[in-house]
């Protein structure tokens, strides 16, 4: 099965935020601190390869089908990470399945979340936080609710990485950046 992807709309709205929250990454890694001077960055570039199946004849771009009907217009959804442009990229992915969305920027804010909304279905949580890490955030809310879904999210993918986050209590894990198919399949399985 296959499915035209347009050049406008969604598609290039959230490839468009993926690739700011990734050069707000580089640039945060890459500041002060790290050998530079103040206002001084270094410069990276890289050349995305771009896979795709063309037909010759009628310019279509055509990539794998995937599940479009995911409607969860009666679930809520508490998306935790530090970064905003992040957060704005999954509302983004998130739009059509019209789940209703909060926001935390630390994990003291996605406790107290948690704790005045138990009418939250998932939590989408990031690892590293600034007040307190994901691994100490996943055990207070697997207090507060034992049954509730925490996603673990994190820049890095190393190979022990998923063993730790199950075993520190969350239930799945995606890694950043965050493709918008592998979050909403992700999703799809706990709600």
């Amino acid at each position: 099965m296959e499915k035209k992807i347009s050049k406008s709309g969604d598609d290039i709205d959230s490839l468009k935020l993926e690739i700011e929250s990734l050069k707000k990454q580089i640039l945060e890694n890459n500041k002060i601190g790290k050998g530079l001077h103040e206002n001084e960055y270094q410069s990276l570039y890289h050349t995305i390869p771009i896979t795709k199946s063309v037909d010759l004849e009628k310019k279509k771009y055509i990539a794998p089908a995937i599940k479009s009907n995911y409607l969860w217009a009666d679930k809520k959804v508490l998306i935790v990470d530090d970064v905003y442009e992040v957060y704005k990229l999954i509302s983004v992915y998130l739009r059509d399945t019209k789940i209703k969305q909060l926001y935390a920027k630390n994990g003291l804010e996605a406790i107290e979340l948690c704790t005045q909304n138990s009418d939250i279905d998932i939590v989408l949580l990031d690892i590293q936080l600034p007040d307190i890490d994901g691994y100490q955030v996943v055990k207070k809310l697997k207090n507060l609710r034992k049954n509730l879904p925490v996603v673990a999210q994190t820049a890095f993918a190393l190979s022990n990485d998923k063993e730790k986050t199950l075993s520190a209590g969350f239930d799945d894990y995606t890694t950043k950046p965050i493709s918008k198919h592998i979050l909403l399949e992700l999703m799809d399985k706990f709600l």
